[in-house]
């Protein structure tokens, strides 16, 4: 079988279980008929079921698979995370809390509107005020990334998001539901 499907990394600081709960209720809005399988490594173990808990999901370490329906689970079988006739296919959401460390970043460009709908924030005119005080460096610039503790968060979908519409919707539910959550939050 050819190896099929591309991991989106994404580093947060907030704890993304409630958030990567939310973007699996907004994709069981479009599957109604989702099968989800837990993926747990410390004792092995995995757990088939049609929703979850927060309570199910360890603090350090968990995968979620997500699929449509049976039709789905079984063209999986032949054809991994390939994208179905439909143009839909499977979807894992993985996460693991990891620290402490440094990453050095080169070529950072910042997304001038983010990525997410944060009208209770006003997110937009935050990062026009930063564009315009000039508090921001010229792109692309190095920087460094140094945490005690951060998770890091891997969307596998069947395709490339810039490519492919149903990986982006995918990818977008979670940096909007990672984005949302912090923002109730603070």
């Amino acid at each position: 079988m050819e190896i099929t499907g591309f991991d989106n990394v994404i580093f947060t600081a907030v704890d993304p279980r409630p958030a990567l709960l939310s973007a699996i209720v907004c994709l069981s809005k479009r599957w109604h008929g989702i099968l989800l399988t837990l993926i747990l490594d410390d004792p092995p173990r995995n757990r088939q079921c049609t929703n979850l808990s927060l309570e199910e999901l360890p603090e350090s370490r968990a995968q979620i698979y997500a699929v449509r329906d049976e039709a789905m689970d079984k063209f999986t079988d032949e054809h991994a995370y390939a994208l179905m006739d439909d143009g839909e296919g499977p979807v894992s959401f993985m996460y693991s809390k990891r620290g402490p460390l440094i990453f050095e970043l080169t070529g950072v460009s910042e997304l001038s509107k983010g990525t997410a709908e944060l009208s209770a924030r006003n997110a937009s005119d935050f990062y026009d005020r930063r564009l315009s005080n000039g508090i921001r460096p010229p792109e692309p610039y190095e920087a460094s990334i140094c945490s005690p503790i951060l998770f890091e968060v891997t969307i596998f979908t069947p395709e490339r998001p810039r490519e492919d519409s149903f990986s982006m919707w995918v990818l977008k539910q979670v940096q909007n539901c990672l984005l949302m959550d912090y923002t109730q939050r603070s």
